[in-house]
């Protein structure tokens, strides 16, 4: 990834594709304040080439976004 448009719809697709995995991890990071050096989390925020100083702020928020997204897709579901 050369740009920063590559680099956030690769964010944003990532986000989406692994949205379960990482709104766990983040769940998880904000209990124990150990982020897995291993997840998927990590896995995203290592497309994020425009920012690399605040890459995990980056992954946060794209999955952040995502759970919104899925959320408001699906709300005819949850409130009947």
């Amino acid at each position: 990834m050369t740009n920063h448009h590559e680099s956030v719809t690769a964010m944003r697709e990532f986000a989406e594709k692994h949205l379960f995995e990482c709104a766990q991890e983040l769940l998880d990071w904000s209990q124990s304040s150990i982020l897995a050096p291993d997840g998927k989390m990590r896995e995203l925020a290592n497309l994020c080439t425009y920012d690399p100083g605040n890459k995990l702020r980056h992954a946060e928020r794209y999955v952040e976004m995502a759970a919104l997204r899925f959320a408001a897709s699906h709300k005819d579901a949850t409130n009947g």
